[in-house]
């Protein structure tokens, strides 16, 4: 089900056009699995020919339990149960994609971390 999604959001997102930014958000275990799932985003830049900027946010296990606690995500489909979180977090390490820019945001506000984000952005690439 997770490719059918995938592959239905792609299809709507390749008609707008490049200059429209388009944010994914994911997580994966840094597996052999994790390459093929990554590949459609990979795929989906070059074939928009437009920039992809790759950024991986990671934060201390006792944060992401705090931010797992956070009313506001009980009654979605994120995790909530810390228990579950913690076994992820001993037995899995993320996978980073090459040329990704990794950032600790432990001890930063979601706009602290959009702001760091956006001066990446900013800077010119060579």
């Amino acid at each position: 089900m997770r490719e059918e999604v995938r592959d239905l959001i792609l299809s709507h997102a390749r008609k707008l056009p490049k200059e429209v930014p388009i944010v994914f958000t994911d997580a994966l275990a840094d597996e052999p699995a994790a390459v093929p799932l990554f590949q459609p985003t990979l795929d989906f830049a070059k074939d928009r020919n437009a920039p992809l900027h790759l950024f991986v946010l990671d934060a201390s296990l006792q944060e992401n339990q705090r931010r797992l606690q956070d009313p506001a995500r009980i009654g979605g489909d994120k995790l909530t149960d810390v228990g579950i979180l913690k076994t992820i977090r001993h037995s899995e390490k993320l996978f980073i994609p090459e040329a990704a820019v990794v950032l600790d945001v432990t001890n930063m506000t979601a706009q602290a971390a959009a702001a760091v984000i956006f001066q990446h952005l900013e800077q010119p690439r060579g």
